[in-house]
């Protein structure tokens, strides 16, 4: 159970003996309550949502400059961590900025939609990388709440089902809103550096210490032969002038008459955003509009979309195992009922994420034994019908937490921009120009989770990609699971792994409790919960 639902850290052999020693449904029920409210329960959860968002610390590209994003990653664990109801999960990520006296938090949380790859490279026409982010945005929103290919019908109307192209360009017409500026605050070169980024509201302090700066800058001397040090007064006004112009315009006007420029060459019709079926029409036609349409109860894909991709996250696999396509061309779900109950429990439950997941790990088949026996190779042999729990590797993440909860230094601080733990020497030395060298941590960073480790889409942590982590440049469902020697000489050479081994404690072979094969058995314990096998 640590392993599912927050990822902890392996059970200690005392954990095991207590529960052992009086198991009873309420016990049971007690742990699951317990581990539910573990604050490594939402970076845990958070990790799956982060590969659906493409969430990562860089543009990508050749360039793949680094980026300021971590405050989404820590906005997606406060959520989980705080049972946010799935509804305003969704309506705050997609839709937060427009929401009525939206908080700095809920506008954050648009990082979900400011995530997807942008190039920065010198010749990249402007409107085209605006469109292609648009287009993710789009295609992410489809396989993330609706569980559908979309984006087949980007071209041409969708072979398989009932999308024309039409209702692809209404859709993506929620997300191609008017590019309003972001008022440079700060030198110019970290403003290009980090990348895209949202405007939020200085803080009273933050207000308070801006006007003693200014008051500075403008009580200064220049100095000679320091052009740059001399007050502009004449460039400051021409910049006021401009901000009040952009203030007095209509930005949809300017943005229509900019978008119509091609019309001629090339012709089209004028829509309005619209989804794939029937829309309410009290609902604003925009992201917030379609952000409450997707968690409408009459929406019969989103609640089933999520409940089925919960289930695979504990059980393996989906009732409907292609958790990224309900369509036809997806498999059917192996228990229809079961899937059509979860959908409904999530909404009548207030669309709460932890009574589901509750609801999962308490039922009889999450808690059968995981051993095969003849009679599951000879009626379910891919275990398709769950006739046994199921056996999951952990993810990349868990595979290095496990290692640092074993051997003992593991911090759990939470939030903040990303760490930098040791890996390999050279591995950032040919991504990108003018990047930043990978600092390795020397202070507790370097055994922090592996959630907050820097994730660079054009070089990835690299013990994480041996073990099936994505670069993150597009949504990624479910990570694939290989099986190659790089794994095992990771886990035998790797910097980091090293160190955690001379740093086990408390280590079996320093005490003189007990014999060799007591201090093998105690080993075990520790690192595998459970204890010496053969």
């Amino acid at each position: 159970m640590c392993f599912p639902l927050p990822y902890r850290g392996p059970p200690q052999p005392g954990e095991i003996d207590d529960f052992l020693a009086s198991p009873s449904e309420r016990g049971y029920g007690q742990m699951v309550d317990r581990l539910l409210a573990n604050p490594q329960y939402g970076e845990k959860w958070a990790r799956r949502w982060l590969d659906l968002a493409r969430y990562a610390d860089s543009n990508g590209f050749q360039a793949d400059q680094l980026r300021d994003s971590w405050a989404y990653r820590d906005w997606v664990i406060d959520a989980f961590n705080s049972g946010m109801p799935f509804d305003q999960f969704t309506i705050e990520q997609l839709a937060g900025d427009l929401l009525p006296n939206a908080t700095s938090a809920q506008k954050v949380a648009t990082g979900f939609h400011r995530a997807p790859t942008c190039n920065v490279e010198a010749g990249v026409h402007p409107e085209s990388n605006r469109v292609n982010q648009v287009i993710d945005r789009v295609n992410t929103t489809g396989t993330v709440f609706l569980g559908t290919t979309l984006e087949c019908a980007q071209c041409h109307d969708h072979k398989y089902e009932p999308f024309s192209m039409t209702d692809y360009y209404r859709m993506l017409a929620f997300f191609n809103n008017t590019p309003l500026e972001v008022k440079q605050q700060g030198d110019g070169v970290t403003w290009n550096f980090y990348g895209p980024t949202i405007s939020l509201p200085l803080t009273p302090e933050q207000q308070a210490r801006r006007a003693e700066l200014q008051r500075e800058i403008d009580n200064s001397k220049g100095k000679r032969g320091s052009p740059n040090s001399v007050k502009k007064k004449g460039y400051q006004t021409v910049h006021n002038a401009r901000d009040e112009r952009n203030e007095q315009a209509a930005p949809n006007e300017s943005h229509a008459a900019r978008q119509l420029s091609d019309s001629r060459r090339f012709p089209g019709k004028a829509g309005t955003p619209g989804v794939l079926h029937d829309f309410d029409g009290s609902l604003p036609s925009n992201r917030l509009g379609l952000a409450k349409w997707l968690v409408d109860p009459a929406n019969p894909l989103t609640s089933r979309v999520t409940v089925n991709r919960w289930w695979a996250a504990f059980m393996g696999r989906g009732i409907v195992s292609t958790q990224e396509d309900f369509g036809t061309q997806g498999e059917p779900p192996t228990h229809r009922g079961l899937l059509d109950w979860l959908g409904l429990e999530l909404i009548n439950s207030g669309w709460s994420m932890k009574h589901i997941h509750k609801l999962i790990v308490k039922s009889r088949t999450y808690r059968q034994s995981s051993r095969v026996t003849d009679e599951h190779l000879e009626k379910d042999p891919a275990n398709r019908y769950f006739a046994r729990a199921p056996r999951v590797r952990m993810s990349a993440e868990m595979i290095r937490d496990s290692g640092l909860a074993a051997s003992g230094p593991l911090v759990n601080r939470m939030h903040g921009p990303p760490i930098y733990p040791p890996q390999p020497g050279g591995i950032w030395r040919h991504v990108g120009r003018n990047a930043p060298k990978f600092v390795v941590a020397t202070n507790e960073n370097r055994f922090r989770r592996g959630v907050y480790i820097v994730w660079r889409r054009g070089a990835p942590y690299a013990s994480f990609v041996n073990f099936d982590a994505p670069d993150r440049g597009t949504c990624v469902v479910d990570r694939p699971r290989t099986n190659t020697p790089l794994q095992a000489l990771t886990l035998l050479n790797d910097e980091a792994f090293v160190e955690w081994r001379w740093l086990c404690r408390p280590n079996p072979w320093r005490t003189r409790v007990g014999n060799d094969e007591q201090r093998i058995g105690f080993a075990s314990a520790c690192t595998l919960q459970g204890g010496q096998t053969g």
